[in-house]
């Protein structure tokens, strides 16, 4: 088992190109994160990923995902309208893969990083 540390770019889709890059990483024996972070749909698979999910159970995840909800939620007129709260069903979403793996998302303190 090899350590690793990660930082994932986001970008919409390229939360999918991760997944794929994660599987390859896990194939070659890396499959102990230490420290993950990432913007966007990164930030999303280094969440799931420190939650304790493997490349194959992300996979997983984003066949079933169903996409259409994720448009719902970033139209336009709903950031306009709801600003503060329009991210908060998929942040439900996201809290519930968390708690499958008992664990929680909660705000990161960046004072003792080492």
């Amino acid at each position: 088992m090899k350590k690793a540390d990660a930082v994932f770019e986001g970008g919409g889709v390229k939360g999918l190109g991760l997944v794929g890059a994660l599987t390859v990483a896990e194939e070659n024996g890396y499959t102990d994160w230490r420290r993950v972070v990432g913007t966007s749909a990164g930030a999303i698979v280094a969440s799931l990923l420190a939650a304790g999910y493997s490349a194959e159970e992300l996979k997983e995840i984003l066949m079933d995902l169903e996409y259409s909800e994720l448009l719902y939620y970033t139209r336009p007129r709903d950031v306009l309208f709801h600003p503060i709260g329009f991210f908060v069903p998929f942040q439900d979403k996201c809290q519930g893969f968390a708690d499958s793996k008992d664990t929680t998302f909660a705000p990161s303190r960046l004072n003792n990083l080492s």
